[in-house]
């Protein structure tokens, strides 16, 4: 059976049947459906879930299929997040894992308690990403009205530049600035100027960086005029 839209699903990927068995304690306990697959082939071409996930897989030295796997995810731009059993990796294995966007890596033996704190915490990542994808959906449809024109004076507002600055930059009269920034509140039914600001951050490539964590500490994309 398929899960539903919006339900949390596990996948154990190559699982032996201890960790398995495990993992559905897990489902249970977070209120996830826990499924399997053989591979990361498998998995990839079943995936059906349009809601948070999760897939937990064992990690070891000899095996290519995990970075293989974060590097399809990040490709595709997918919200499903990858917590990783060790299997006696070696650190910079781990550490390689890590770095190619796995939530967390679990030493042996995969206690409950500790598989239920990195699944939820995936889940929830993977819950964060998939809103992210929506508002930045919402956000295209909102601008995929805007002209040319109308596109980089909304780019330069968010820049912070005046109607003055932007009419001079556009060698365009501050008349035709108001009328094209008039145009674009309109058409993107953004009510503030920092709503209008909130859309094009949305869609800047910094921000649309797939996978991409970013803390309190470093600093905000610069808006780009959005592609049309």
């Amino acid at each position: 059976m398929s899960p539903s839209p919006l339900e949390s699903t596990i996948y154990a990927m190559a699982c032996h049947l201890e960790l398995q068995a495990t993992l559905r304690r897990v489902g249970l306990t977070l209120g996830a459906a826990c499924r399997t697959c053989a591979d990361a082939s498998e998995f990839l071409s079943t995936l059906n879930s349009s809601g948070p996930t999760c897939i937990v897989t064992l990690l070891s030295d000899d095996s290519p299929a995990v970075p293989a796997l974060l590097d399809q995810l990040t490709r595709d731009a997918s919200a499903v997040q990858v917590v990783l059993a060790s299997d006696g990796a070696a650190i910079p294995t781990i550490v390689q894992a890590m770095r190619l966007g796995a939530v967390d890596v679990t030493p042996p033996p995969h206690e409950e308690d500790r598989l239920v704190q990195a699944v939820a915490v995936a889940l929830e990542q993977s819950r964060q990403q998939l809103a992210a994808q929506h508002r930045r959906a919402d956000a295209r449809r909102r601008m995929a009205a805007l002209t040319p024109r109308e596109r980089e004076v909304m780019a330069l507002v968010a820049q912070g530049m005046t109607n003055c600055g932007i009419a001079e930059h556009l060698h365009i009269s501050a008349r035709t600035v108001e009328t094209h920034r008039g145009e674009v509140m309109k058409k993107t039914r953004a009510h503030s100027l920092a709503e209008l600001v909130r859309l094009t951050l949305l869609l800047s490539p910094e921000t649309m960086a797939t996978r991409r964590r970013w803390s309190t500490a470093q600093p905000l994309p610069r808006p780009a005029i959005p592609a049309g």
